[in-house]
C-alpha cells in the first residue's frame, strides 16, 4: 500500500497532468459518503476514510471506477496486493490511457465505433496517438472515461459485427 493518508493520495492524484485526467473526478466525496459511510460516527473525512479503511475493503472511490473488477480483470495487478487507492492512482496514471476499463460496465466498449460516431473525437484520438501507446481505440476509452461520459456522448457497449453499417447524418442515426 502506496497511499497512507487522504492528502497523500488527493496530492499525487493532483499532480497528474491535465491531459491524464480530464473532467473525471477519481474520488468522489459525496458518492462515497453516500454509499459507505452512512453508520460511520468517527472524525474521518470521506478521502480519508477511503484511504485509511475503504481502500483495504477495495471500496469505490466513485461510481464508475470499481477496484475489485480492475486488479482482477489484468495480469499484471491480479494478486499485486494492491489497495482502491493504490488502484485509482495506476488507473489514472496508466490505465486509462492504457484503454483499459475502469469497471464490467465499460469492458465491451467498442472504440472504433466510438470515434465512427464521434469525428471530432477521432480526430483529436489520432492527433494524441503517442498518449494512447499508438492505439486509436485506447484512446477512444480514454476520451470517453475523461471527456465523453460528462459531455454526454454514447458508449457503444456491443462490438460492431462485420455485416453492419452506420450511415450518420445529421438529425439521425440509421443501423443498416
Amino acid at each position: 500500500m502506496y497511499f497512507t493518508s487522504g492528502i497523500q493520495l488527493s496530492e499525487a492524484l493532483a499532480a497528474l497532468p491535465g491531459s491524464k485526467v480530464g473532467t473525471y473526478v477519481p474520488f468522489d466525496s459525496a458518492f462515497y459518503a453516500a454509499t459507505y459511510m452512512g453508520t460511520y460516527q468517527g472524525t474521518l473525512t470521506p478521502l480519508e476514510h477511503f484511504v485509511q479503511i475503504g481502500a483495504d475493503r477495495m471500496y469505490k472511490p466513485n461510481s464508475t471506477f470499481d477496484p475489485a473488477y480492475y486488479a482482477n480483470k489484468y495480469d499484471d495487478l491480479r494478486g499485486a496486493g494492491l489497495n482502491s487507492a493504490d488502484l485509482l492512482y495506476h488507473f489514472m496514471q496508466y490505465g486509462l490511457d492504457e484503454g483499459r476499463a475502469p469497471s464490467a460496465a465499460l469492458a465491451n466498449f467498442d472504440g472504433a465505433a466510438y470515434l465512427v460516431a464521434n469525428p471530432d473525437v477521432a480526430a483529436y484520438v489520432n492527433a494524441n496517438l503517442a498518449q494512447f501507446n499508438g492505439s486509436a481505440t485506447n484512446g477512444a476509452i480514454a476520451h470517453y472515461v475523461k471527456f465523453g461520459a460528462i459531455e454526454g456522448r454514447v458508449a457503444p457497449e456491443l462490438p460492431v459485427t462485420g455485416d453492419q453499417t452506420f450511415t450518420l447524418t445529421q438529425r439521425e442515426d440509421n443501423l443498416t
